[in-house]
């Protein structure tokens, strides 16, 4: 049950970051590539930051398989997570230069 409860909360940090970054819609298609490979980087260290700061968190109030869970899928799935804002603005910027 605890390994379960911990999937949950790591598949719901991963969900309320993308649906964080889509209701702020900061990702645009007037980026230029630099821009664009910024924004992701720093969408990235913003993702990873306050990963770190729910693992101590969690280390503080819950299990240690809390914490174990949300580390090791946070170093796995982040990257996943950098290729599909790196994904979203390489097609929005793709758009942009067929509409222009």
């Amino acid at each position: 049950m605890d390994l379960l409860l911990a999937n949950l909360i790591t598949i719901s940090f991963f969900v309320g970051a993308i649906a964080i970054e889509r209701q702020l819609v900061l990702i645009k298609p007037k980026l230029s590539c630099w821009s664009a490979i910024a924004l992701v980087a720093g969408l990235l260290l913003a993702l990873l930051s306050c990963g770190v700061l729910l693992a101590s968190l969690l280390a503080a109030t819950l299990a240690e398989i809390y914490v174990n869970t949300f580390s090791y899928k946070l170093i796995l799935v982040s990257p996943v997570v950098m290729f599909y804002w790196s994904r979203k603005s390489w097609q929005l910027q793709r758009q942009q230069r067929v509409t222009t």
